[in-house]
C-alpha cells in the first residue's frame, strides 16, 4: 500500500489517505462495513484518486445529502444486503438542529465555534447548514448526546438541540449562475477574476496572500494551470466551479462557462 500514498506531498494528506486504506482492508479481511471519520474537501478529492486505483473493496462518500461537502468514506465489502447498508447510513450519522430562541444573526464560523468550544473535533462534523430559523449540522452519531446535552449556547443566544435521522435532511439547493466568458489562458488568476467580478491585479494580489483554494487546498501560484472541474474559492467572496472549456475565439481566446455559488 505504500505505492499509493508515496506520491502524496503533504505528510497529514499521506497519515489521512493511509488510515482509509487500513479501514479498507479491515472491511475487505473482516467483511464488515467500516467507516471513516468525516473528511473535508481536498481530502475527499484526494481519497477520490487513491481509491479508484486501489480496489480493495467497494467504497462510497456519504455526507448526509447530495452536494455534501465534507464526507465520510462507508466501505462495503462482499455480501453485505441492501437492508443492511440503507440501516449502517442512517445509524452511523445524525444531524444536530440548532434553533435559536431569539432573533439573531448567527453564521457557519459561530456554530463552528460552539461545537469547538465544548472540545469536539472538526472530524466528528459534516455540513453545517445555516437557514434563518435554524441551523442543521451533520455529525457521527456517537456525539449526537454530548452536544444535545452541553450545548446550550451559540455566542450569547439560547439555543434549543435536536437529534433527527440523516435521513430526514433536506437542505435547499445552492442557487448558483453561470458566467459565460473569455480568457486568454486557463490561469487561476483568470478564473478568479472572471468568477469574482475583479481586476486580474486584484486577483493575483488576493493569490499571493493566500485568500485563494484550488480544490480545497491553498494555491499561491497566480499561473496554475485549470482544468474542467476545478473549484475555485476566494475568502469572503464565495465560490465557482470552471464548468466547461470551450473552443478558440475569433480573437484567439479560450471561451469558458462558470459556475459561481451564491
Amino acid at each position: 500500500m505504500k505505492d499509493f500514498v508515496s506520491g502524496i506531498d503533504k505528510p497529514e494528506d499521506r497519515l489521512a489517505i493511509s488510515k482509509l486504506l487500513d479501514k479498507a482492508e479491515f472491511a475487505a479481511k473482516t467483511h464488515r462495513l467500516v467507516h471513516s471519520d468525516f473528511l473535508d474537501p481536498h481530502l475527499v478529492n484526494l481519497a477520490q484518486k487513491v481509491l479508484s486505483s486501489v480496489r480493495i473493496c467497494d467504497y462510497y462518500f456519504f455526507g448526509g445529502y447530495s452536494q455534501a461537502e465534507r464526507a465520510v468514506v462507508i466501505f462495503r465489502p462482499e455480501f453485505t444486503t441492501q437492508e443492511e447498508w440503507e440501516q449502517y447510513q442512517g445509524d452511523i450519522l445524525k444531524v444536530i438542529q440548532i434553533k435559536p430562541l431569539c432573533r439573531n444573526s448567527l453564521s457557519h464560523r459561530d456554530y463552528l465555534g460552539a461545537l469547538m468550544s465544548l472540545g469536539i473535533r472538526r472530524e466528528v462534523t459534516g455540513d453545517i447548514i445555516v437557514s434563518e430559523e435554524l441551523c442543521g449540522i451533520v455529525v457521527l452519531s456517537e456525539i449526537t448526546q454530548y452536544i444535545s446535552l452541553n450545548l446550550v449556547k451559540v455566542g450569547n443566544i439560547g439555543v434549543e438541540v435536536e437529534i433527527s435521522d440523516i435521513m430526514e435532511l433536506s437542505p435547499k439547493e445552492a442557487k448558483v449562475s453561470e458566467i459565460k466568458a473569455t480568457v486568454a489562458a486557463l490561469r487561476l488568476d483568470s478564473l478568479c477574476a472572471r468568477s469574482f467580478g475583479i481586476s486580474r491585479s486584484k486577483a493575483v494580489e488576493y493569490i499571493k496572500a493566500g485568500k485563494v483554494q484550488l480544490n480545497w487546498e491553498l494555491s499561491l501560484s497566480p499561473d496554475k494551470q485549470l482544468h474542467e472541474g476545478d473549484t475555485v474559492s476566494l475568502r469572503g467572496k464565495g465560490k465557482a466551479v470552471l464548468e466547461k472549456v470551450g473552443g478558440k475565439t475569433k480573437k484567439d481566446r479560450i471561451a469558458i462557462s462558470i459556475m459561481k455559488y451564491i
